[in-house]
This record gives C-alpha cells, structure tokens and sequence, in this order.
C-alpha cells in the first residue's frame, strides 16, 4: 500500500504531523468473569485480523474491568466505572492513538470522550453511524427486551430516532449466544426477526445489535440471500475499528466543544 508523506505541511495547516502508524487499544467488557467470554474476545479478533481489518495496525487488549455478564441497566453501571478507567490510562498512556470499547450498549462512551485526549470509539454508535450511510431506515436485532429497551434509548441520545426503524429482540440470553448453542433456533429466530424488521417496520438496512451476535452475521447473510433479500447486515465492531481507523489516518478527534473539559474558560458558549 502506498504512503502518502503528510509531514510537509504548509503554515498555518492545523492538521498534526502523522507518523504512519494506526496504534488501537481495545477494552472489552463482561470477559474478567466468565472463561467462555474471554474466548469469545479472541475469536472476534481473530475474526477481524483474517478480514484484513487489523493490518498495519498495532493494537492492545484489556479484557475489561471484573463484573457480571451484561443485559441490564445495573449490570451496565457496574462495569461503566472500570472501563472509563482504562480508557483514561489508555489515553494518558501516549501508547494508542484511538480507543474502541466492546459492547453494543456503548458504557460511559460521551463521560470517555470527555477525559480521553484520542477518539473513543463505541459499537452501536459507530454502527449506527454506518447504516445511516447505507440506506434510509434501520433496524436492529438484538437478544432480549430488557436491551433493546436501551438501545433505543442509545438511538435518541444518538439523534437517529429519524433513521432507527425498529429494535427487535430475538429472546436468547447472552451466555445461550455467545456459547452457540441451539444454532438452528437461533438462525432461525434472527431470520423471523429480520424479515419482519424489513417487511413490517421499514428498515433497509439491518445491525446485530450485540457483538455476541457477530458470528451469527454469515448465518443471517446467507438466509436473506437465499431469499433474493440482499440487505446490508452491519457487525459493530467491524464499524467502530473501521472508524478508529479512518479517524487516525485523516488526523481527526471528537471535538472539545462537543466533550469539553471541567476547566473554567475565558468565554463559556450558550448552549
């Protein structure tokens, strides 16, 4: 792959000197617990170094802070706290130039950009993101009410509420997923709630809506194109390290007007 040379800037170029290097550091959750989920981690890494999108990339894992397996709000809040943590080391470190946080449910993602001086990339915000680019409607399939609640909350606070079409769940407990067991049912749960996403709600373009999900991706693809259905099927993790990615190549970070700092300024915007 070529390299451009970016170091010759012209005066008065805001952007930074880039010394070609994409350096990631991944903090994953739910994995200081339970073994199962810890090797789940592995193979969604595995996963995206075989696809290619970890090359020339030097990255990092934290298996994430010790809590319970993650499908409500109080297990969200227990976890929250150590993950803000790594990614305040990870930042203060100088060794990353972008943080993405596993989880769907995106934990502490805005408080994380607020103390981080690189970009903090969370799933279901960089997955969004991707499937407003790729139609007009969305809808997400995830694993039980008591998320997808949440993440509908999520699509608001993200201002997609004019893009999100549905949020369905298929009823399986996470630990059931991420163990793959009963495979034919839950290909065949995802397949009823992605045609009715499609034929019912609207949607155009479909996100799993747990990375516990991703390997189920292939399954849902296929059973669409079996159908002549060829719906984009969006993997979040796929879409917060493409966006890491994209944001270090082209020298760009969340803006401090939007996440600003609790120091006092010389002139406060109205907000």
């Amino acid at each position: 792959m070529a390299i451009v040379d970016i170091t010759k800037e012209s005066a008065g170029d805001p952007l930074p000197v880039w010394d070609g290097k994409r350096r990631l550091k991944f903090i994953f959750i739910r994995t200081s617990v339970h073994d199962y989920t810890t090797a789940y981690s592995h193979e969604l890494l595995d996963e995206m170094a075989e696809l290619g999108l970890l090359n020339n990339v030097d990255w990092d894992y934290d298996p994430g802070p010790k809590g319970p397996l993650v499908q409500n709000r109080e297990d969200l809040l227990e976890i929250s706290w150590g993950v803000l943590q790594r990614v305040r080391a990870a930042s203060e470190s100088g060794r990353y130039d972008a943080v993405v946080i596993q989880g769907f449910l995106d934990p502490v993602l805005y408080q994380a950009r607020e103390v981080s001086r690189i970009p903090v990339l969370g799933c279901g915000n960089s997955a969004m993101h991707i499937a407003s680019l790729l139609g007009h409607r969305f809808s997400i399939l995830d694993t039980l009410e008591c998320m997808a609640i949440m993440i509908r909350e999520n699509g608001r606070l993200y201002e997609f509420d004019h893009k999100l079409a549905s949020v369905r769940s298929i009823e399986f407990p996470v630990r059931e997923v991420m163990r793959k067991e009963r495979l034919p049912d839950l290909v065949d749960a995802m397949e009823r709630q992605a045609f009715a996403a499609i034929e019912n709600d609207g949607a155009d373009t479909l996100i799993l809506g747990c990375t516990a999900l991703s390997w189920l991706v292939p399954h849902v693809r296929k059973r669409l194109l079996e159908k002549s259905c060829k719906v984009p099927v969006v993997e979040p993790i796929h879409c917060a390290v493409t966006l890491a990615r994209s944001l270090i190549e082209m020298r760009l970070n969340h803006s401090p007007l939007a996440y600003p700092s609790e120091a006092p300024k010389e002139r406060a915007l109205p907000r």
